[in-house]
């Protein structure tokens, strides 16, 4: 998946599990710059989870601290799905005012929650699960809560819809799955439906082989793949920053920081996604808060 305005296919699962458009993380390809926002609501918690069997999406829970608690596999993707799904529709619909997205995320709140319900737990719990279960990868629940924060600190709209909500899922709330396997041990990506960095620790699977991230701050080049081997490690927040075939892998820009590509939305420069015109980061306009990619 390039970063680049052509449309291709979303690398992490859950895009296409929603139906968005195809042009997942794609920086750059719009010049939109009229602000909008808001909205979300849901669970939180802390911990990490232990081991069962089971097959994805629903389950029982329990609760736990730090990582390596008590949850089952089965309850550790449950309770990934369980805890986006209201926070997510709700920011969605409450930030996001663009008919055909609406219509692709199920329309209503209600009706958001029933599809991507079912879809989390077959189309990312699936494979997660299968992970879980060997234990190549564990939930960590702090991270998840934070993630659930960020969802539930949109709900208002408006100037609280500060990020679009579903770049904040894919990179930060199914990033709480985190990968056990050393770069260069022998792994599996089937049916990670391309969330290949579930079983790796600092690395994606490929190959059959865990490749690991570029180190923070090491040269990258912005126009290729993001989530492909040896590209940045965006479990970590890591982004190639930059334009042309000149970038670093560093953290995005908050919201006045300097960023390489003036008038686009859906630019990794900035954690809004949105690089106004005169190449500062703003907050995400109409047509970024709503990007899928």
């Amino acid at each position: 998946m390039n970063r680049s305005s052509s449309s291709s296919a979303a690398r992490l699962g859950i895009v296409a599990l929603l139906s968005f458009s195809t042009a997942a993380f794609i920086a750059c390809s719009s010049t939109d710059t009229s602000p909008t926002s808001t909205s979300s609501t849901s669970s939180t918690a802390s911990g990490s989870g232990g081991g069962s069997t089971g097959t994805g999406g629903s389950g029982t829970t329990s609760t736990s601290t730090g990582t390596g608690g008590s949850l089952t596999p089965v309850a550790q993707v449950a309770k990934l799905c369980d805890d986006i799904v209201a926070p997510y529709c709700e920011a969605i619909l409450a930030c996001c005012a663009d008919p055909s997205t609406i219509t692709n995320v199920g329309g209503t709140v209600d009706g958001c929650k029933t599809k991507f319900s079912a879809d989390c737990a077959k189309d990312i719990g699936e494979g997660i699960l299968a992970q879980a279960e060997a234990g190549n990868t564990v939930l960590d629940q702090a991270r998840l809560a934070a993630c659930v924060a960020s969802l539930e600190g949109m709900k208002a709209g408006g100037a609280s819809c500060s990020r679009p909500p579903t770049f904040v899922v894919l990179l930060d709330c199914v990033t709480a799955f985190q990968g056990t396997l050393a770069p260069g041990a022998a792994c599996d990506a089937t049916n990670l439906h391309d969330n290949e960095f579930v079983p790796c620790k600092d690395g994606v699977c490929d190959n059959g082989k865990c490749a690991a991230f570029l180190a923070a701050g090491a040269a990258c080049d912005p126009s290729q793949a993001l989530f492909s081997a040896g590209g940045c490690n965006y479990v970590k927040g890591e982004l190639c920053v930059g334009s042309g075939a000149t970038g670093k892998c560093s953290p995005q820009g908050a919201i006045g920081a300097t960023c390489a590509n003036p008038g686009k939305d859906k630019s990794f420069d900035c954690k809004s996604m949105s690089c106004g015109p005169t190449g500062t980061c703003i907050a995400p306009t109409a047509n970024g808060v709503c990007s899928s990619g």
